[in-house]
């Protein structure tokens, strides 16, 4: 599978995948075969040293390093809030530097969320009035491991990956439920495994156009000869 991996991957591409893939033998497996990557990572993994020195240096210095302006979305109700932000590897420790020495930035990803319940309007005095109910803002803060140097290029392109890779992740269980994904990932005997892999090409691909506000007819195919 790595093998294919690596002569599947081409220019301007980058690799991305779950937290639990970022180990050291797959992160050389990318630097060996040069594959740009972006990769999540947490406490697992034998990542809990330079997720902690990430989170040290990212409250510390959160103010003053490298960032994009707040990007807001309203959908369905839910308001997010995101933010990104970028700082060289070389501010870490020597330890965590030489765990992955083909990283050079840390990429933070900082996202708030606060959904919003409407109830129906009542009518106080003669007046109409639109009740709401805010629930409790959730506030998580994402890392990832990228090989491109600390710039505003390179975190627009970045944080531009991982927003084009959550909508993505935000439609499992669609996949799960109505395309049966998960039964056929357990192979299943009455499915075939070229609808798992027809499901996930067509139904992303639309997915991703239709969100980004992209007409899928003005799309332009071309076949070289």
């Amino acid at each position: 599978m790595l093998s294919k991996l690596a002569i599947a991957v081409r220019e301007n591409i980058v690799f991305m995948a779950d937290a639990i893939n970022t180990k050291v033998s797959f992160i050389k497996f990318l630097d060996n075969n040069n594959i740009p990557y972006l990769l999540p990572f947490k406490t697992n993994c034998g990542n809990k040293n330079i997720k902690d020195e990430s989170d040290k240096f990212f409250n510390s210095n959160k103010d003053t390093m490298l960032r994009l302006e707040t990007i807001c979305d309203n959908n369905h109700g839910r308001n997010d809030c995101m933010k990104f932000y970028m700082f060289s590897a070389g501010k870490l420790p020597e330890e965590c530097r030489k765990k992955y020495p083909g990283v050079k930035s840390i990429v933070v990803y900082e996202k708030t969320s606060q959904k919003v319940i409407k109830k129906r309007s009542s009518i106080v005095e003669d007046e109409t009035v639109d009740n709401k109910q805010e629930q409790k803002v959730t506030h998580s803060v994402h890392y990832y491991l990228s090989v491109r140097e600390c710039d505003e290029t390179a975190l627009k392109e970045c944080s531009s990956a991982i927003r084009c890779y959550f909508k993505v992740e935000s439609h499992h269980n669609t996949l799960d439920t109505i395309m049966m994904q998960y039964r056929i990932n357990a192979c299943d005997k009455h499915h075939l495994i070229l609808r798992l892999n027809l499901n996930k090409v067509v139904y992303n691909t639309l997915n991703y156009i239709r969100q980004e506000g992209q007409n899928p007819w003005n799309l332009v195919t071309t076949i070289d000869q």
